[in-house]
């Protein structure tokens, strides 16, 4: 009798705990005892956390159909990237915590990765997840530990996790994944800057075909955040520095402000010196690098050799591409790896700015004839707010009237559908425009 008294009572508290790890209420009543939300639950803090991945266990077993299998899956993913972003609000100090809910995550994304094949192709929205949320969590933890033992370690474990959301987003996109969706993107400068970073990561795990497509969400992404006004001061924050860079590139040749590119130039050298000092751009990295560089180069090349008619404006970006693809692997032969690749990412960002002339049909200029007037309105502004007046500052005026022209004339040519040449060439001299003026403005307002 005593047995069987024993195995009840045994039976009723792995009931319980299974209810604490299944049951969403009963799951939130416990973890508020813990300081967790209602959301997270059991965190990976706590002694008790492997109960509730038994509980996933079973959710996964109890899932019979490859697409009930990843969205299962998915579910995980999404819960536990919620733990490691509570674990951060709690301010949880315990290295041995993030490892182990950064391991567990990255088990998982590499576990969805596997159940997304058999359905990438039926349902193509699975990963309309917020990637780029996932991702700011993860990057935020790089450097969390730093000057503390292991920290190396850490940041790797990090790293891989990172590098295994990327191929599971990539994954899905065979399937025809909502990129936009994906990044995350939308008016928020943060978003605009993590989704950027994501899609530069992206662009390294897909195809060809898909690279095109992904240059211009990004380029559209860094048009909207140049703007802001905290620009600087979010590029300093990034903890991820090999996507970075090719995004300071990126960047540096669409800001208007001059004094605002030389810091990025700067932000550009101390980034590749910091990323040549982590070891990062080891010779197996560069050489690597160098090829996927070639690879694209060569293609945009190629599509430009096919004619069109914007092949004269894109044959100077490819014969710059190929210029300093050539330095890369003059300083990779010369055992100079941080040149090199500082070299190979000049080299692709004029590639991928070829690439997205190539693709971007007119009415897609629309967008960036929006940030252009957004832009325009807000120097405006800094003009009104420093009182000057025409009568002062005469040249500075007739360089709004030259510029409201060319910035109605490329609405007009956008608005007519007319061809892609006129479209970029007025493009081009806007933005010109804008960079004098913003000069303009800097002098006259001392």
């Amino acid at each position: 009798m005593g047995t069987n008294r024993k195995k009840a009572i045994f039976s009723l508290c792995i009931l319980v705990l299974l209810l604490i790890v299944i049951s969403p209420a009963f799951a939130a009543e416990t973890a508020s005892t813990n300081r967790a939300s209602e959301a997270t639950g059991i965190l990976p803090s706590n002694p008790f956390y492997f109960f509730k991945e038994w509980g996933r266990s079973i959710r996964r077993t109890l899932s019979f159909t490859d697409l009930k299998k990843a969205e299962t899956q998915l579910n995980v993913v999404v819960e536990q990237i919620a733990e490691i972003e509570k674990l951060n609000e709690l301010r949880v100090e315990k290295r041995e915590a993030f490892e182990r809910a950064v391991a567990n995550y990255e088990t998982n994304i590499d576990l969805l990765k596997t159940y997304l094949l058999p359905v990438a192709q039926q349902k193509g929205n699975l990963l309309h997840v917020r990637a780029s949320k996932q991702y700011a969590v993860l990057q935020g933890l790089l450097g969390k530990f730093e000057g503390k033992e292991q920290t190396r370690e850490f940041d790797e474990l990090v790293l891989r996790a990172i590098r295994q959301l990327v191929e599971a987003t990539a994954v899905g996109l065979q399937g025809g994944v909502d990129i936009q969706t994906g990044v995350d993107a939308g008016d928020n400068a943060e978003r605009e800057l993590r989704g950027a970073l994501f899609v530069e990561r992206l662009m390294r795990v897909v195809p060809i075909e898909v690279v095109y497509e992904l240059a211009k969400l990004q380029q559209t992404l860094i048009q909207k955040w140049i703007g802001r006004p905290r620009l600087l001061e979010m590029l300093g924050g990034v903890r991820d520095q090999e996507p970075l860079l090719q995004v300071i590139d990126i960047a540096r040749e669409k800001v208007f402000d001059n004094e605002v590119r030389n810091v990025l130039n700067m932000m550009r050298q101390a980034t590749l010196d910091e990323l040549k000092e982590k070891g990062v751009t080891g010779r197996a990295f560069v050489t690597q690098a160098v090829k996927d560089g070639k690879s694209f180069i060569d293609d945009v090349g190629k599509r430009v050799a096919a004619g069109g008619e914007l092949a004269a404006q894109v044959r100077t970006l490819i014969e710059r591409a190929k210029f300093q693809r050539a330095a890369a692997e003059a300083f990779l032969e010369d055992g100079s790896l941080g040149n090199a690749y500082g070299q190979l990412v000049g080299a692709v960002t004029a590639a991928r700015n070829a690439a997205v002339l190539l693709s971007t049909t007119p009415a897609e200029y629309a967008t960036e004839l929006q940030y252009m007037r957004q832009y325009f309105d807000a120097a405006m502004e800094r003009v009104r707010a420093a009182r000057l007046e025409p009568k002062t500052a005469l040249h500075l005026f007739t360089k709004i009237g030259e510029a409201e022209v060319a910035i109605a004339k490329l609405g007009d040519l956008i608005a007519q559908n007319s061809s892609v040449v006129k479209i970029v060439t007025a493009t081009r001299v806007v933005e010109s425009m804008l960079g004098t003026l913003d000069q303009l403005i800097k002098e006259r307002a001392k």
